[in-house]
């Protein structure tokens, strides 16, 4: 009878192991998203908070992340990365473009789509007039 209850806790437990990855992939696109729409209604702040909630449920994003991971945090560290840019932080923006690349270029390779769109992000760091130039 204990390994009857052992096994239906384990299959419980799967499932609910399962139910919590999706719930928090759920959540996580949620953030990217307030964060896409505050952007356009021109809240940075706000939008940059969302994003940076969305890669903390990804948690720590390194060489030895998923392929699968790497790829879902790219999108959204161009999305902080813009945001710095918007805010003209272009040092803040320059690692974490810098990092989308790098994902980018490891798992889609150099002539993909995303990969340019990822370069083109990255070059606006250089291209980004320092703040003291805005001011006239």
């Amino acid at each position: 009878h204990a390994a009857e209850l052992n096994a239906e806790f384990d299959e419980a437990n799967g499932r609910l192991t399962q139910e919590n990855a999706r719930l928090t992939s759920d959540l996580r696109m949620s953030y990217n998203d307030m964060g896409i729409h505050l952007k356009k209604s021109k809240e940075i702040s706000k939008a940059l908070q969302m994003y940076e909630k969305a890669l903390q449920l990804l948690g720590p994003i390194t060489p030895s992340s998923t392929k699968e991971i790497q790829l879902e945090a790219a999108p959204i560290l161009i999305n902080v990365g813009s945001a710095h840019l918007a805010m003209k932080q272009p040092e803040h923006a320059q690692p974490v473009l810098q990092q989308a690349l790098d994902i980018r270029r490891e798992h889609l390779g150099e002539d993909h789509k995303l990969t340019i769109a990822a370069a083109k992000w990255l070059a606006k760091c250089t291209d980004a007039p320092p703040p003291e130039a805005e001011e006239t």
